[in-house]
Order: C-alpha cells, then sequence, then structure tokens
C-alpha cells in the first residue's frame, strides 16, 4: 500500500485562495475556469511563474494506489516514500497535460453512488466500498482544483489518462530518489539539504483547559509544511484566530530540522506529560512519529527524565516560531 502524500490539499477550494500572487477574485464557475486555464497557459511559457505549483496525483494500478506530489522548484515525492527532482522540461510536459485534458473544466468527481449504475453487493448483501480510481489535485498562481474519480458510474476516459500520463512523465524519474531509512535518518537529510523541505511536515498544538485558560494561557496551532510555516492562535474565549503564513529560507528550514533531530523524537514515548493538551506530530517522507502530552494519571514531569526535557526543549523551539510568525507572518486563509 503506498504510503500517505505528504501534501494535503485537503479541501476544494473553488475560488482563489489569498496568496501574494493570487489571481483576480473571480465569482462564476466559468471565470475560475478561464482563470486557471489562464494560469497554466502562463506556467507553461514562463518557469518563473510556476513557483506556486503543487500538483498531487493518485492513480489505482495494479490493485495499488500509486501516488506522486510534485511542486513548482521541481521536486517531487513519489508514493510518500522517496523524494525525485524533475528537470525544468519535465514540469513543463505535466502542465502541458493538464492544459490539453482541459483539465481546468472537468468535473470534481466522477462515479461513485450519485451515478445511475449502483455498487456491487458485497458477499454480505450490502454495498462495497467505493474505491477512489484516479485523482488530480492542481493549486496554481491561487486557484485549487482537484477532479477525482471513484470506481463505480460514470467514468471519465479523459481524467483517467490524465492521471496515468502525469504519473509516467514522473516515474524515470523516481529511480534515481532518495529515501529515508527512518525518522531520525530523515531528519537528519532534511538538516543537511540532501531531502528537500518539501519532504517533511511538523504540527505542533497546545489547547490550554478552562482553568489554564482562564489563568491568561494561550495556545496555538503551528504547521510546518516544506518551507512554509502557518499558525494559529487560539483563547478560550475567542478560539482560533485567522491563521497567519511566513515563508522560511531553506537554511531556517535545515536549522529548524537540525533542532529538532537533536532532540531525538524517534525515541521519545508516545505520551509524555504536559500541563495543557499538547500534540506534537512529526513526518518525514514516510516516517511519522506523533506524541500526545496530557496530565496523564500517574504521570509527571519527571516520569520520563531526558525524553520529557528533550520534548519540552522542542516544543519550545516551534512555539518560538509560532510567536515569529505572528509578528512577520502574511495573512493566510480566512477562518469561517
Amino acid at each position: 500500500m503506498a504510503a500517505a502524500p505528504l501534501l494535503l490539499l485537503a479541501t476544494l477550494v473553488t475560488g482563489p485562495a489569498p496568496s501574494s500572487d493570487a489571481g483576480p477574485d473571480q465569482s462564476g464557475p466559468a471565470d475560475r475556469t478561464a482563470g486557471l486555464r489562464q494560469a497554466l497557459a502562463r506556467a507553461i511559457t514562463a518557469p518563473s511563474a510556476r513557483r506556486s505549483l503543487r500538483l498531487h496525483v493518485e492513480c489505482r494500478r495494479d490493485g495499488s494506489l500509486n501516488s506522486t506530489s510534485v511542486f513548482g522548484d521541481g521536486i517531487g515525492i513519489w508514493n510518500g516514500e522517496r523524494q525525485f527532482r524533475l528537470p525544468h522540461d519535465r514540469v513543463g510536459s505535466l502542465l502541458r497535460a493538464l492544459r490539453e485534458a482541459d483539465f481546468p473544466a472537468l468535473e470534481d468527481t466522477y462515479g461513485g453512488t450519485k451515478d445511475p449504475q449502483k455498487p456491487a453487493p458485497s458477499p454480505g448483501g450490502g454495498a462495497m466500498p467505493t474505491l477512489l480510481t484516479c485523482r488530480v489535485e492542481l493549486a496554481l498562481n491561487g486557484y485549487h482544483k482537484q477532479a477525482a474519480q471513484l470506481a463505480t458510474g460514470r467514468q471519465s476516459p479523459v481524467l483517467q489518462k490524465l492521471a496515468e500520463e502525469l504519473l509516467a512523465i514522473c516515474e524515470p524519474s523516481v529511480r534515481t530518489g532518495l529515501g529515508a531509512s527512518s525518522l531520525h535518518d530523515g531528519l537528519k537529510k532534511v538538516a543537511s539539504g540532501e531531502l528537500a523541505p518539501e519532504t517533511w511536515v511538523v504540527v505542533a498544538h497546545r489547547k490550554p483547559g478552562e482553568s489554564r485558560a482562564r489563568g491568561g494561557d494561550q495556545g496555538f496551532l503551528l504547521t510546518i509544511s516544506g518551507a512554509q510555516a502557518t499558525s494559529r492562535s487560539y483563547a478560550a474565549a475567542t478560539g482560533y484566530q485567522a491563521e497567519l503564513v511566513l515563508d522560511l529560507s531553506p537554511t531556517e528550514a535545515r536549522g529548524l530540522a537540525r533542532e529538532l533531530d537533536a532532540r531525538n523524537p524517534a525515541a521519545w514515548p508516545a505520551n509524555l506529560y504536559a500541563g495543557s493538551y499538547t500534540d506534537l506530530s512529526l513526518q518525514v517522507l514516510n516516517h511519522q512519529k506523533a506524541i500526545q502530552a496530557r496530565p496523564f494519571a500517574g504521570m509527571g514531569p519527571t516520569t520520563h527524565g531526558k525524553h520529557q526535557k528533550a520534548f519540552e526543549q522542542a516544543f519550545d523551539v516551534l512555539e518560538r516560531l509560532h510567536r515569529r510568525v505572528l509578528r512577520r507572518g502574511r495573512r493566510g486563509e480566512s477562518v469561517s
């Protein structure tokens, strides 16, 4: 089974997303389609217009779901497991394939139980789970779009062919790709620059309980995805605030990976102590560590000794970054 992709364009945004190079504020589906077509055309002819490119492709082949994620600088991730690099002309080939299939005009979903064809019955008499057969998701110049196809019902040969073609363009470069043997190895390679920042995701979340919130404790939700840090403050009275976004330089991203790896998070127990609800997740390619810290019964600040201290030091590093995002970050998407 393919590893879960690091790139998560999880929610379809039907209009231009706020960004420094976002397209014009279009209101109707036809205008959004036209805007994405224009963004594709520009990115094909001008590599400098590819900076915001985020492409994710999934396609079921030989019973397994293969995936690739490609970024504007040509860095790609195959099945969540290996980093590869595409030359500029191959990135251009991806964009031309999207244009030739008129991806901006494809429907959001094909197949599934909404179509007239009923799903095949399961041995127990119920409906079989509907499988995803392919999905293409694109973010470019402030526009986000995805098209997905499910195994039952009306199918789109165009979307299926597009997904297969995009994977085929990337696949030759995977042979010389680079993986990681463990979370420690992955963090070390991000810190050294062997692995690009696009291969990692860090999420730090602290949500003070009611008594601590009354005492003035503040929480936050910080996500580091690639070389971009996104953070939202939390207060019990007002909830989560609007997100702010800060771009990190490659040097800053490598330095952060080095600081986290120095605390050896791979060795921490899954549960540690914290006075407030605190969660930390680190992932490099297909290696992940998730820690929950709470006022667990029978556990105190000294129960896990050096691991507890290392965890607190790492969380302090991330909290300092959160404060920096608050000071210097730009406004991200509005929070509903």
